[in-house]
């Protein structure tokens, strides 16, 4: 009886680890979040992701995706882990949410300070002039919820840097992503920020590491006491300061 029970547990652990080891980790590039640099993936989003695995003992190798696929695989494809993903009304009931692990983000639309012409005072006056945005990103659903179009109003790009490059060319009246992202990506290119200013702010809203509802809870449940750790010993408020002094 004793080998019995002995053999199932071994059965149960080693079933476990398999599991872990066949979690799908995967990320879309959004500075400073998560970002690659000298061949390296970084970002305070991914820095703390990377911590929180490996307390929980879980080795994977993290693959990045465009933003628009990764968040299908996310919702449609088991043992998947996301991040860094805004939340909204729309994604919540999608996915399995651990976080916050980065400081509110918010989402705002750019113009050129030369473009006088410009008045947002509403999102109503935002559908007289074409925008910007990347595609699946939380900006873009939000407008296309408000009754913006792609084709008409919006003309989302593939990437963030395709986005902020296509609003400096003037290919469009606005530019809509992350304050942060917008600040990243303009100087990443070679632009001023100091030649823009915020027309409109959207919304703020926190980001967290998602699972796909596919995953098991006991994945879940692992990781998200590893991140709970993480985040009493400091190292979220750390990789906060290192990358905001940075970038900002």
């Amino acid at each position: 009886m004793k080998k019995v029970i002995a053999l199932f547990l071994s059965m149960l652990i080693f079933s476990g680890v398999v599991a872990a080891q066949d979690l799908s980790v995967i990320t879309a590039i959004w500075a400073p979040y998560d970002m690659e640099e000298n061949g390296k993936l970084v970002g305070i989003g991914t820095e703390i992701v990377q911590a929180t695995l490996e307390k929980a003992g879980i080795n994977a190798e993290i693959k990045i995706y465009p933003f628009a696929r990764a968040l299908k695989m996310a919702e449609n494809e088991p043992n998947t882990l996301l991040f860094t993903v805004v939340k909204s009304p729309e994604r919540e009931p999608l996915f399995t949410w651990i976080g916050p692990i980065v400081p509110p983000v918010r989402i705002v639309m750019h113009k050129l300070k030369k473009r006088t012409d410009i008045v947002v005072n509403s999102l109503e006056d935002a559908k007289k002039y074409t925008i910007e945005t990347t595609r699946a990103s939380v900006g873009h659903q939000y407008l296309l919820k408000e009754g913006f179009k792609d084709g008409v109003e919006l003309d989302p790009a593939n990437s963030n840097q395709q986005s902020v490059k296509n609003f400096f060319g003037e290919r469009v009246d606005l530019e809509v992503s992350a304050e942060l992202n917008f600040m990243y990506e303009a100087k990443q290119q070679g632009f001023s920020v100091d030649d823009t200013e915020i027309a409109y702010v959207l919304f703020e809203n926190e980001a967290y590491m998602v699972f796909s509802k596919q995953t098991p809870d006991d994945i879940v449940k692992k990781v998200k006491t590893a991140f709970e750790e993480v985040k009493a010993e400091g190292l979220m408020d750390a990789a906060v300061t290192k990358y905001l002094n940075l970038y900002q």
